[in-house]
């Protein structure tokens, strides 16, 4: 969309800057202007016009962003439309058609004596001295020099807003030289999670430039690695995420966030490992989930009326069994523990077992293991009802201390179990 004003004219009392500008041809799909070594563009990415040495350069000074005027809007103290105006006083000099004239009317009196002589008659006329003898003039011309004067164009802009709240101290610009920092935020958006980060600060791709609105940069933001896309300025948001461009990817439509690999997050320590002593607990025993000390899960499983001593990350929880942990006994250099340690794991059969009532009582339960030693209940089975059953374990079922001696009868099929 083109500009319907083709000059404009800036005044800062800085000679550089200063002077018409006029447009010049189209960059970022609208008009640019120049004037000397400076030129005035559309700058796309935060969406304002930009006062810079170069097309596409940092601005020295820029209009509000997210800006939709298609003619330059920067501050109207030194920006004013049309061609700077230039008032000349020219004085011409009254000696290009200076004309002298000297007159002198001397009024000389004459007298006329008139003698009659027969036959003759004479006149006789008198002349007094001539009185502009002697009279002269003394004239002088004193060249002078024509003054020329150009006044700038002197703008003032006299706007009143009334806030509702009161704020004191020194704000400082100097707009030529450094980025002024305004109340909008960006935003960039993480290639994996989705999730945004807003910043209020200034952002600088790894070349020193402004970042490109929809190009992929690996970050580290809030001292994580992440590969993420700029997606531009928002003016309702305060940013507080801490933002820094390690390397340009490129742009987000040539498949960016593929290529870009932020780097691994650190390996956190490993937890402490401690001995802990462990209880049987009742019949047939408790069995304990544990963390070892590479950070992995395992079983340990305590017969009834005897202890175990095992090192893990975090307190051993009992799976099954009643058990309890009896006691924390420190560190895993301790005597018990590296005189105890866990058992090794020895490869483990699962048989299946033939489980039946052998005597008219209902409601019998029996318990059984896998290769962690954790325990299983079995049943009801009942003469009325379910009067068998065929399970897989890892040692031999037993009944239920509960029912009537010999009520179960358990033995191995023969066959095992995959």
């Amino acid at each position: 969309m083109s500009c319907i004003n083709p000059t404009y004219c800036i005044f800062t009392g800085f000679e550089p800057y200063d002077g018409d500008y006029t447009v010049a041809g189209t960059f970022n799909s609208e008009d640019y202007f120049t004037g000397g070594t400076y030129f005035i563009f559309y700058d796309n990415i935060d969406n304002k016009w930009c006062l810079s040495t170069s097309l596409g350069g940092s601005c020295l000074q820029f209009g509000p962003t997210n800006t939709t005027s298609s003619c330059p809007d920067l501050d109207s103290s030194f920006f004013t439309l049309g061609s700077c105006p230039t008032t000349t006083t020219t004085t011409t000099s009254p000696c290009n058609t200076f004309d002298f004239d000297a007159v002198f009317d001397c009024l000389v009196p004459t007298t006329t004596t008139t003698t009659t002589v027969a036959p003759t008659t004479t006149t006789t006329t008198t002349v007094a001295p001539d009185p502009c003898s002697g009279v002269s003039i003394n004239a002088s011309i004193s060249a002078y020099t024509t003054t020329t004067t150009t006044t700038a164009p002197t703008t003032t802009t006299t706007t009143t807003i009334l806030y509702p709240c009161n704020f004191e101290g020194v704000a400082q610009f100097n707009i030529f030289d450094q980025y002024m920092r305004c109340g909008n935020s960006k935003v960039f958006k993480d290639c994996v999670t989705g999730l945004n980060f807003y910043t209020s600060e200034i952002v600088e791709s790894p070349f020193g430039n402004l970042p490109i609105q929809d190009y992929v940069y690996k970050a580290i933001i809030n001292d994580v690695s992440v590969c993420v896309i700029f997606l531009g300025l928002v003016d309702n948001i305060s940013g507080m995420d801490t933002i820094i461009l390690e390397e340009e990817i490129g742009p987000v439509e040539n498949g960016s966030c593929e290529l870009c690999v932020p780097d691994p997050p650190p390996t956190p320590p490993p937890l402490p490992c401690d001995c802990y002593l462990l209880g049987g607990g009742p019949v047939p025993g408790t069995s304990y989930r544990y963390i070892n000390c590479n950070s992995e899960e395992a079983f340990i499983f305590v017969q009834r009326g005897s202890t175990g001593y095992t090192c893990s990350q975090t307190i051993p929880q009992v799976v099954s069994g009643g058990g309890n942990v009896l006691l924390n006994s420190g560190s895993c250099e301790t005597v018990n523990c590296i005189a105890t340690p866990p058992p090794t794991p020895v490869p483990c059969e699962v048989l299946e077992y033939h489980v039946s009532v052998s005597a008219p009582t209902g409601g019998l339960y029996f318990t059984y293991t896998d290769c962690n030693g954790v325990i299983y209940t079995g049943g009801p089975l009942d003469p009325n009802d379910i009067t068998f059953v065929n399970v897989c374990s890892a040692s031999v079922p037993i009944s239920d201390p509960n029912n009537p001696l010999g009520a179960l009868q358990i033995g191995p099929t023969g066959q095992v179990c995959l």
